[in-house]
């Protein structure tokens, strides 16, 4: 009788162990089961987050450039413009551009407008246009003549008109449209350079056309004392040279004294 409850005792021991045994196992399988799935999600999730680029998404990095060659100028003095890129990331094939300006104060020089870039070229008519405004549509001539970095691309000529006095002037930027060769367009914000448009009266001391001859002027003229019309940025200091001589110097300087001294 000890002897067969003894086997019974060690019987059911035995099978607790597989029962617990077999628990375990099944534990684990599930735990790896589930380990996998989730492994396995991940690729999907993260393709599902990554960024899409696109030319839109660079537009923000790029911006435009506009440049006068002068500052300042005479009734039927010329002068350019010259409209480009900072910065570009995208390869752009298309450009439609915005050009505006006060047709009282200035003008365009006929058959001025020209690009500046091998391979892009004007496709259409600015020369029939409102005056005031330009629209400027400019495209690549195939694939190995896309825009990209920084540069100028555009060039416009202008005139001064006649004024009775001194007058502040601008030539903007108001609109500027670009594509790439996916057919993806995007917006540049526009920009402007300003222009001084005087009467013409230089000799009278005023270079700083504020309506009177004063230190100012003398100052403006004693800060490029020197410069010739062999300097590299004579255009720009030019109205300074009061007596038209080619050069800044001492006499300009007495013709603004004289006049300070004459004033009450």
């Amino acid at each position: 009788m000890m002897t067969i409850r003894l086997e019974k005792k060690w019987t059911a021991l035995f099978m607790a162990l597989l029962l617990a045994a077999w628990i375990c196992i099944s534990a684990s399988q599930v735990h790896a089961d589930t380990s996998d799935e989730g492994a396995g999600a991940q690729p999907s999730e993260q393709s599902q987050i990554e960024p899409k680029a696109s030319a839109a998404a660079d537009a923000g990095q790029q911006s435009v450039t506009l440049k006068a060659s002068v500052t300042q100028v005479k009734p039927g003095e010329t002068f350019t413009v010259k409209y480009g890129f900072a910065g570009i990331v995208s390869n752009v094939y298309a450009q439609d551009i915005t050009i505006e300006y006060d047709p009282a104060v200035l003008e365009v020089v006929a058959d001025s407008i020209k690009s500046l870039k091998d391979g892009v070229t004007i496709v259409n008519d600015p020369a029939t246009q409102t005056a005031g405004k330009l629209r400027v549509i400019l495209a690549s001539m195939g694939a190995d003549h896309p825009v990209t970095g920084t540069g100028d691309i555009l060039e416009i000529g202008f005139k001064a008109a006649s004024v009775s006095k001194t007058t502040d002037s601008a030539v903007s930027i108001t609109q500027v449209t670009l594509s790439n060769a996916q057919g993806e367009e995007f917006n540049l914000s526009g920009t402007s350079v300003k222009i001084k448009v005087t009467t013409g009266t230089t000799a009278s001391g005023d270079v700083n056309g504020d309506g009177k001859v004063s230190i100012g002027d003398l100052a403006m003229i004693a800060a490029k004392y020197g410069l010739t019309s062999a300097s590299s940025n004579w255009n720009e200091v030019k109205h300074l040279d009061l007596d038209g001589n080619g050069a800044i110097d001492i006499a300009d300087m007495s013709i603004v004294a004289k006049k300070i001294i004459e004033q009450p």
